[in-house]
């Protein structure tokens, strides 16, 4: 879901998982309930009539996607989470005397 955000491609997601973080119900994408294909039909029919919708989730999908997920700001952020790691390890070791690596 995310590649296709980010090329503009509208999209419609089971609402589960890394997709309740991605895709913002309404606004970048649509949701349906995992399992539940009348639901899904019932979105794919929205999207595909509705000749507003289309356009407004694609770009808006697009700028969530560069700006949430750029691989500048994903390489930050993973290397904020190391150093919270190693600064926490760091701290145990010198409150257990443990020094080993």
């Amino acid at each position: 879901a995310l590649e296709a955000m980010a090329c503009g491609v509208p999209v419609v997601v089971s609402s589960v998982g890394g997709h309740l973080d991605t895709v913002v119900d309404g606004v970048t994408g649509l949701y349906v309930p995992p399992l539940v294909p009348s639901a899904l039909a019932g979105r794919l029919r929205r999207l595909l009539t509705d000749p507003r919708l289309g356009p407004s989730l694609a770009a808006a999908a697009a700028v969530r996607a560069r700006e949430r997920y750029s691989w500048s700001r994903i390489a930050a952020e993973t290397e904020a989470v190391y150093n919270r790691v190693i600064d926490g390890r760091a701290d145990a070791m010198v409150t257990t005397g443990d020094v080993r690596s």
